[in-house]
């Protein structure tokens, strides 16, 4: 949440919440440019455990056409990025009653987040822990696949992988 890390900055450097902070894009710059010089090794096997997370769950909810976004696809995986996947049910309960078949423990929670045309945009999410990574699943119209939401990072569509990219991401990091 680049919003709430640059307040809690303000506040902590300058006692103001307010104040001139660099963009988002930038700390994404920055973050990753941090992650390959000081944790290089850690950030690449979290990256690479997080993906094959992202591959197990994505084939667990297949039928809902998940897509995986934000740090398994962006690469931002710090210490505290959940596996962030979209998936498109044909109503918001689907999930709820598919992870609750098959005794999967999950939270139910609500995703905020950037329609194309601006406005903000409330989905319900679930979420459950995998090896100790936490999975977020945000759940969309099954139309909704057609379009992504726009990306806290630069503003553009958030890009979205389907099953075949993230497994192809795991071949090339060999």
């Amino acid at each position: 949440d680049f919003g709430l890390a640059k307040t809690r900055a303000s506040e902590n450097l300058f006692g103001v919440s307010r104040a001139a902070l660099p963009a988002n894009p930038l700390i994404a710059e920055y973050t990753l440019e941090h992650l390959r010089l000081f944790q290089f090794e850690e950030w690449q096997q979290r990256l690479l455990r997080m993906r094959e997370i992202a591959v197990k769950a994505m084939q667990l909810v297949a039928e809902f056409s998940p897509r995986a976004v934000a740090a398994v696809v962006n690469g931002l995986a710090t210490s505290r990025s959940p596996v962030v996947l979209h998936l498109f049910c044909p109503f918001d309960e689907a999930l709820d009653f598919f992870l609750g078949d098959r005794n999967i423990p999950f939270d139910e929670d609500e995703c905020r987040l950037r329609h194309p045309d601006g406005s903000e945009l409330r989905r319900p999410s679930c979420a459950f822990m995998a090896e100790e990574v936490e999975v977020q699943m945000v759940v969309f119209a099954q139309h909704d696949l057609r379009w992504s939401p726009l990306s806290p990072i630069d503003g553009k569509p958030m890009k979205r992988w389907d099953l075949a990219s993230v497994q192809a991401s795991l071949i090339n990091s060999d």
